[in-house]
């Protein structure tokens, strides 16, 4: 089997971005004076940098939410004294 046989074609997905994005990356690009065909990268770098935001917002929740529960049912078991085994023998 040649390697021409077990490529697939696989097109790129087609992004949609918001106008705050866009607005985002022309200020990136007038920033650091890139070109016009940067644009698609600066979209794609702003897009990322704000889901690694929005992430780390959620991860933040998340522990939070886990700390209340772990503090609030941790439930406190404690050993029987030598008095409580004794009554439950007899």
């Amino acid at each position: 089997m040649s390697d021409d046989e077990s490529f697939s074609y696989a097109p790129e997905v087609e992004q949609i971005y918001t106008d705050a994005e866009t607005q985002e990356a022309m200020q990136f690009m007038r920033e650091n004076d890139l070109p016009m065909s940067d644009l698609l990268y600066a979209l794609k770098y702003v897009r990322i940098l704000n889901r690694a935001t929005d992430l780390d917002e959620q991860f933040k929740q998340i522990k939070q939410r886990l700390h209340k529960l772990r503090t609030e049912d941790i439930p406190v078991v404690k050993p029987p004294t030598a008095a409580e085994l004794q009554s439950e023998r007899y």
